[in-house]
C-alpha cells in the first residue's frame, strides 16, 4: 500500500508498520523502526498535545478521520505534515486493545496551502494600500470584496457593503450604462473601461473604472473585479473648458450679429444706391 499502515499500543509504543510507514519515518525495515519508536507522543508529534487530542477522539468516538498533525520523520527529525485515520480496537468484552490506522504524507499540500495564504496576505496588503478603489462583485452585482479605499469613499463599513448590490451607490442616470457594461464583460476581451458617477458623503463624484471578468474553466463569469480612480477634478476642468468654449461661441455669434452683420447691411445699401 502507498499509505502508511500501523498498529500502536494504548501507551504509544509502535507495534506494527508497513513498508510505506517505515519509509515515511526514514527507516529501512520494520524491525529497525519498532526497536526505536517507544513513545509516539514525544518522539513523533512536534506538539505532543496532538497525541492527547488524538487519543481523546478515539476514546470518545472509537475512530478519527483526516486528523492532521505536524510530525517528525522519526529517524532524520525532518518535520513533515501527515493526515491520520485510525480506530480503536477492542476485545470481545469491549476493553481497548490497541490503535490501528493509516498515515498519509500531506507535506506538499500543506506547503501549497501556506504559500497560498502568504500570497493572499500579500495580495490583501497590496490591495488595501492602494488609493484606487478596488471592488469585486458577483454576476448579480452583489459585493464580495471591497478594499479600504472603496469603503472610505462610500462612507460605509465593509460589513455594510458585503453581500449588498453596488447599484444603489451609482448615480441614477448612469444605471443603464453600468448594466450594459456588465453585460459586455461576457464577451471578449472580457474587460472594459467606463466612467460613472457615484454617491459619496461629500456629494456625487466621477470615477473611471476598469472592469475585468473572472471566469471559470467553462467561461462562465464567477466575479467581476473593478478598479476605480476619482476623476472628479478632471471632469470639473473639462466642464469649465466646455463652458468657456460655449461662452466664446456665444461672444463670436454676438459680434457677428452686432458688428459684421451691420457692415454687410450697410454695404448692401451702398451697393443698391450705386
Amino acid at each position: 500500500a502507498n499509505l502508511g499502515i500501523y498498529r500502536s499500543s494504548l501507551e504509544g509504543k509502535q507495534l506494527r508498520a508497513n513498508p510505506a510507514l517505515v519509509k515515511l519515518n526514514g527507516y529501512t525495515s520494520e524491525e529497525e523502526m519498532l526497536a526505536t519508536v517507544n513513545d509516539i507522543a514525544t518522539e513523533w508529534y512536534v506538539d505532543p498535545r496532538r497525541r492527547s487530542e488524538f487519543v481523546r477522539l478515539l476514546e470518545t468516538y472509537g475512530q478519527v478521520e483526516n486528523f492532521e498533525s505536524e510530525v517528525y520523520r522519526h529517524k532524520t527529525r525532518e518535520r513533515i505534515w501527515i493526515s491520520e485515520t485510525a480506530r480503536l480496537i477492542r476485545d470481545q468484552t469491549g476493553a481497548p486493545l490497541y490503535y490501528e490506522g493509516t498515515v498519509q504524507d500531506i507535506t506538499a499540500r500543506k506547503q501549497a496551502e501556506d504559500s497560498l495564504r502568504q500570497n493572499e496576505r500579500r495580495y490583501r496588503g497590496l490591495v488595501e494600500s492602494q488609493q484606487d478603489l478596488i471592488v469585486r462583485v458577483d454576476p448579480e452585482g452583489r459585493i464580495t470584496f471591497a478594499n479600504d479605499a472603496y469603503c472610505r469613499t462610500l462612507g460605509k463599513r465593509r460589513e455594510e457593503l458585503l453581500g449588498q448590490s453596488f447599484l444603489p451607490y451609482v448615480y441614477p442616470d448612469d444605471h443603464v450604462l453600468t448594466i450594459n457594461a456588465m453585460k459586455a464583460l461576457s464577451k471578449p476581451p472580457y474587460r472594459m473601461r467606463m466612467e460613472q458617477r457615484i454617491f459619496t458623503p461629500g456629494g456625487v463624484c466621477w470615477f473611471a473604472w476598469e472592469d475585468y471578468a473572472v471566469r471559470n474553466e467553462h467561461g462562465a463569469i464567477l466575479e467581476i473585479q473593478a478598479v476605480g480612480r476619482d476623476i472628479t477634478d478632471r471632469k470639473q476642468i473639462e466642464q469649465k473648458v466646455r463652458n468657456a468654449q460655449e461662452d466664446e461661441r456665444k461672444r463670436i455669434a454676438r459680434e457677428l450679429h452686432d458688428g459684421v452683420a451691420q457692415l454687410l447691411v450697410s454695404a448692401r445699401i451702398h451697393l443698391d444706391l450705386a
